[in-house]
């Protein structure tokens, strides 16, 4: 990179024109607040400014507000605001680069919105027609002392317009003749932690001496905002009138009105807050419109009339706003639909949506007067995608990612060879701002190691694949205050090393564990919040405990009323529209899992407090029932190996667990229970329940799997059999070999042979003995086996029969060495499969438990994919292929 001149060296240099024209703002200003001699008027300007200043000469009348021009374009042309003030930002920008602006707009519309527009008096319209010579004009620029131009690579279009041509002017370089490099990076590891750091810096000296430049458009942008706030440093704040909190909360306000009939507490429960309005404990999950004035506090039932009368009578934005916001907001909301036109006009969809839209998107309404005095001054935040001097003793950038990219692809109008050039020496620049620079950039984002911005490969001449090729040293660390408190390490727990850690796995944690250890660690310490489909799942539980418990209050009230229960904390939750949908699904639900229990017929005794669960039946609670049985819902702990695991039911020798979720083959079942071949989704509760069923005082050896949603069309009907929605894995207590002489093992080999093979599964068997050859798998080529099989079947020896018997026998030796054999719907679980399993799971589990102290890598097995993960985010670690060569790893 080639050294920038400073702006005392920039200002040194132009001192003595008469005029300097700069198309950058700032440097525009800097120059100007050093002058030290008398003069009239300013020294520095930019074109636009200079047009802003004569451009009324030129057209003949003033300029229009940003507001009233678009008014007047919709008016004119018959089109909505929206798509106006859409195609208007695409006119200028194609106006900025070319003047041949037809070229590039394609459709009917845009054509008559830029006939339309082109002829309002705009700034763009004065800059075009702008001729430096003309005499209205031309006095301007003859000012003694001459004119400089200073950084005309710069300059658009449009701004060499404003350029004189019928006076001598001097070009002024804003680089110097030597080469400039960064010193040093810090890499520090996100943006939370970009912006901490920051904020700590800042907090040392005066808010007035620095600038930060980020991506003014990213997540980077709150985390700073946030950061400054907390420690009580000013900021100057040229953020648009959708960053005010007050108009923020209004449009939310009106926003969910339009859905008043689907919302939860939850969804509108901070809001609420905001204008004083507050619910009584635990009622988030249930429905906004059924609640009673009884379920709130202070202003929320008020607010809650508002929004219901927004949704069903209709009110106008004024009203709105006299009802929900306090003095101090009104004035900023008043001034905003007053802008717009928009105060006696009630309600709609479409005119809040161009409310929201003006608001998200014209920078220039009347809000700049509301913002408070001390977002004023202090720190200047910068962004890095448009600045280029910036006139701060001390500039701290953070990023410098491909966040920072500017995009030129798409741009038909755009030379991207020409712009891409023009961004990278405004990136140059803007890098060497301020007399004291701290560059800071993350350790990795999007699952993978940060990258520079692709700027910077044009101007090192190739591509730099890391911030280490941009500096003379890379740093890396967390770069932050020093503090007493003790900052563990990545992938470390804090531990009181005086004790042992030694956590149990649950079958959640196990499967995790087995997926990934790093997957385990954030299992341990992120748990996953409650989605749509584990609410659901909840809910369904606890009912089907409830019938378990009270089959006569459940009759009773009949089991619609507990769908309203249901539907009051569950309906809806995947998408409003889906409310009635997931009704039926709900009460389809519960009558499968009422036929399922009846089916059982448990005899449960009422031995255990409910509010004394560490879960309280939330069913039990609102019908005001104290106990339940300890045959539901009760956690059981191994006696010989670290697991643990709720049962759903426990119920004449057989553990009973109630899914909501996808319905599983028993292939599925096998495949997910596997730790010779981790699935993509692995799955472990079936073996892990049986063993924890061992050590009852009543010993289980059956694990029964209820799909309560499976066959959801054909269930309905009052004869089916709802065994069909039942998965049964069996802990086998015959050995492999007395497996294969069992009518089970008859059964299942039938099931897999030839039509013609069929009739014979019972003597095909009957074949395994001493004169079977020690490896299954040569006895389908082995002869001997071949024609002891014909004999069985009673075939001659042909081709075609003793390839049947060739197949039959690989089909017998599936069945010999599977670890896990099932039929129909089925598993059974061998002895030396259960014994071999529960001595890799205390294997795991001491590995498990001694990487707490050492770290656990970021390792998937298996099929199992990083993309799939809950927590791709906050791992740290970079995606790549895991050891088997299949789904998405990561490495270190």
């Amino acid at each position: 990179m080639r050294r920038l001149k400073t702006i005392d060296e920039l200002y040194e240099e132009v001192k003595d024109f008469g005029l300097v024209i700069t198309n950058d703002a700032p440097l525009e200003t800097a120059i100007n607040a050093r002058i030290r001699t008398a003069r009239i008027g300013k020294l520095a300007y930019t074109p636009r400014h200079i047009a802003m200043e004569l451009g009324p000469a030129i057209l003949g009348r003033p300029f229009m507000s940003e507001m009233e021009l678009i008014a007047a374009v919709s008016k004119e042309t018959g089109l909505g605001l929206r798509h106006v003030y859409s195609e208007i930002l695409n006119i200028r920008d194609i106006r900025t680069h070319t003047a041949d602006v037809r070229a590039y707009i394609n459709t009917k519309n845009a054509r008559r919105i830029y006939e339309s527009y082109r002829r309002m008096p705009t700034l763009e319209r004065a800059m075009s027609e702008f001729e430096p010579d003309d005499k209205r004009v031309s006095w301007f620029y003859e000012i003694p002392g001459g004119v400089a131009i200073v950084g005309v690579e710069l300059f658009d279009d449009l701004d060499k317009h404003v350029v004189p041509n019928h006076i001598d002017v001097e070009f002024v370089d804003i680089f110097s003749d030597d080469e400039f490099r960064i010193d040093t990076i810090y890499e520090v590891g996100n943006d939370r932690q970009l912006a901490e750091n920051a904020a700590d810096i800042v907090a040392n000296g005066d808010p007035e001496d620095f600038a930060i430049v980020l991506n003014a458009g990213g997540a980077i942008a709150d985390a700073v905002r946030a950061a400054l706030y907390r420690r009580g440093i000013p900021f100057i704040n040229s953020l648009n009138v959708k960053d005010l909190a007050q108009i923020r909360d209004y449009i939310s306000f009106l926003s969910l009105s339009m859905s008043f009939n689907t919302l939860r507490v939850k969804d509108v429960k901070e809001l609420f807050s905001n204008y004083n309005g507050f619910f009584k404990r635990n009622r988030e999950e249930y429905l906004l419109h059924r609640q009673t004035e009884d379920d709130m506090m202070d202003r929320a039932f008020e607010l809650w009339t508002t929004m219901r009368d927004i949704f069903e009578k209709g009110m106008t934005f004024n009203d709105v706003k006299n009802s929900v916001c306090d003095a101090s907001a009104r004035p900023q909301v008043g001034l905003l639909l007053e802008e717009l036109q928009m105060s006696d006009v009630i309600v709609t969809p479409d005119r809040l949506s161009e409310i929201r839209f003006a608001v998200e998107n014209i920078q220039n309404l009347k809000h700049n007067e509301q913002i408070p005095d001390n977002e004023r001054k202090g720190v200047l935040l910068t962004d890095s995608k448009n600045s280029v001097f910036v006139d701060r003793p001390v500039m701290i950038y953070l990023g410098m990612e491909q966040e920072w990219n500017v995009p030129v692809v798409g741009k038909r109008h755009l030379d991207p060879e020409t712009e891409a050039e023009k961004n990278a020496i405004r990136l140059q620049a803007l890098l060497q701002q301020g007399q004291r620079r701290i560059y800071c950039v993350n350790s990795f984002k999007n699952g993978g190691p940060a990258r520079p911005c692709s700027t910077f490969d044009l101007m090192d001449g190739g591509g730099s694949s890391s911030f280490s090729d941009l500096a003379e040293s890379l740093v890396r660390g967390r770069w932050a205050t020093s503090s007493e408190e003790f900052i563990p390490d990545k992938g470390s727990l804090e531990l009181d090393n005086s004790k042992e850690f030694d956590e149990e796995f649950s079958k959640s944690s196990f499967n995790a564990y087995v997926a990934c250890p790093r997957k385990y660690m954030f299992n341990f310490l992120l748990p996953s919040p409650d989605k749509d489909t584990s609410e659901f799942g909840n809910l369904i539980h606890e009912f089907a405990e409830l019938y378990v418990c009270y089959p006569e209050v459940v009759r009773e009230r009949g089991v619609d009323s507990f769908v309203n229960m249901i539907s009051d904390r569950y309906a809806g939750l995947s998408t409003p529209l889906m409310e009635d949908l997931d009704s039926k699904r709900i009460r389809m639900a519960m009558v499968n899992t009422m036929r399922y229990i009846d089916l059982l017929d448990p005899v449960a005794e009422l031995n255990v407090s409910n509010k004394a669960k560490p879960n309280p039946n939330r069913f039990m609670l609102q019908l005001g029932l104290e106990m339940t049985s300890d045959i539901c819902e009760v956690d059981h702990h191994s006696a010989g190996h670290p697991i643990h695991g709720y049962f759903d039911l426990h119920h004449n020798g057989a553990i009973i667990d109630y899914k909501t979720g996808r319905k599983k083959t028993p292939k599925d079942i096998v495949s997910g229970m596997s730790l010779d071949q981790i699935a993509r989704y692995p799955e472990f509760q079936p073996i892990i329940y049986l063993a924890l069923a061992g050590d009852l005082e009543d010993p289980a050896t059956t694990f029964y799997q209820f799909y309560a949603t499976e066959n959801d069309v054909i269930s309905v009907s009052e004869d089916y059999d709802i065994r069909n929605n039942v998965r049964t894995i069996v802990l086998s207590s015959a050995d492999r070999e007395a497996f294969m002489r069992s009518e089970e093992a008859v059964r299942m080999l039938e099931s897999s042979l030839k039509k013609d093979a069929k009739p014979y599964a019972r003597g095909i068997l009957g074949i395994l003995d001493d004169r079977m050859p020690s490896d299954p798998d040569s006895w389908s080529e082995d002869d001997d086996a071949i024609d002891r099989v014909l004999a069985v079947m009673g075939k001659k020896s042909g081709k075609t029969n003793r390839d049947l018997a060739s197949h039959s026998l690989r089909k017998l030796a599936d069945l010999a060495t599977d670890r896990m054999p099932s039929i129909g719907s089925e598993v059974v679980i061998l002895p030396d499969t259960f014994r071999s399993f529960l001595e890799q799971l205390d294997a795991l589990h001491d590995t498990a438990m001694g990487q707490a102290y050492t770290g656990y890598p970021a390792e998937p097995r298996g099929a199992v994919d990083c993309a799939d993960c809950q927590y791709y985010q906050a791992c740290m670690s970079i995606p790549a292929k895991n050891d088997s060569g299949e789904g998405g790893g990561h490495d270190e």
